[in-house]
């Protein structure tokens, strides 16, 4: 789905960058699509199903990795984001070496990866989470700061 990513890539980055929704609000619905569509992938029994997650989780993963480097920006600065970057690489990458593994045992000890599909699925819901207090957290401060700015003037 390289075409699919690419339209993510790009499409969404200019929604967001035009600020018609807030990167962090993209993150969450990011997020949470694809945990959604994790969980449905095992109950898909046709080719056109299959192609319709793939094409939509695709999509939603494009967005993301583009707007990592983005957030990266905007929560840390650009002196910490080589520091940011090697960390998520550094973190990606061991998580890597384990995924032979844990693939193996789901096929091994189950059969099938429907068991995997709902871990990351609900992994992802989790990171989804995580955006939707960081969106809640960001609208307190913005409201805190009107109501101190309104009262100095």
């Amino acid at each position: 789905m390289p075409g699919r990513d690419l339209v993510g890539r790009l499409g969404l980055g200019w929604i967001s960058d035009k600020k018609l929704i807030e990167r962090r609000k993209v993150m969450l619905l990011n997020y949470l699509l694809t945990g959604i569509l994790m969980h449905l992938a095992p109950l898909c029994t046709s080719y056109a199903a299959v192609t319709a997650i793939a094409v939509a989780m695709a999509l939603a993963g494009g967005s993301t990795i583009t707007l990592f480097s983005v957030l990266f920006f905007e929560y840390l600065g650009i002196r910490l984001m080589p520091l940011a970057y090697g960390l998520s690489n550094f973190a990606a990458g061991n998580a890597n070496f384990f995924r032979p593994s844990v693939i193996g045992y789901y096929r091994d000890s189950h059969g099938k990866y429907d068991g995997l599909f709902q871990l990351l699925g609900s992994f992802q819901l989790f990171v989804s989470f995580l955006w939707l207090l960081s969106c809640v957290c960001e609208k307190i401060k913005r409201s805190r700061d009107a109501s101190k700015h309104q009262q100095d003037v």
